[in-house]
């Protein structure tokens, strides 16, 4: 099977419609000039590639002679300007001879993730304080009305005999 260029394309614009401008989708053609891979983006704001540029390092971590040697990489995280936290993933492109010929990187922005996950941490520790001391002031009231509750008894008890 041949790579569609335009479907690869139009699935991609779909893909970064669909998670909205927090995924950035780059298109990579290895089969050219090194500095102008980029063929195709979705939301470039993100790390502020644009068509016409080159890879990310990664790209060049894993260059041996000339060959990109890594099988695809589904999850990976790492960070860009301004310390935002990407979740990424990398899908290779080959062709009929099984060559990589181009790949598609998708990142996505999770920095606000880790804030609300952060917040809801403790939100949800005081929360969780705050239950511990209400069950022990129930308790200790469950125990006083236990106790009250069993001297009356007693006590009627006490008096019949």
């Amino acid at each position: 099977m041949e790579i569609n260029i335009d479907f690869l394309k139009r699935f991609l614009n779909n893909i970064g419609s669909l998670f909205g401008e927090n995924c950035e989708i780059v298109l990579h053609d290895f089969t050219g000039n090194y500095e102008k891979m980029i063929i195709h983006i979705v939301n470039g704001q993100l790390s502020n590639r644009k068509i016409g540029g080159c890879p990310s390092s990664f790209f060049f971590e894993h260059l041996v002679e000339g060959e990109i040697v890594m099988e695809d990489k589904p999850v990976y995280f790492n960070t860009i300007q301004k310390g935002r936290i990407l979740k990424s993933s990398t899908t290779f492109l080959k062709d009929k001879n099984d060559k990589i010929v181009g790949s598609v990187y998708i990142n996505f922005d999770v920095t606000s993730f880790f804030t609300i996950q952060s917040v809801l941490s403790d939100f949800l520790n005081e929360a969780r304080e705050n239950v511990t001391q209400e069950r022990g002031f129930l308790s200790e009231m469950y125990r006083n009305c236990w106790n009250i509750i069993w001297y009356s008894v007693k006590k009627k008890l006490a008096s019949r005999q």
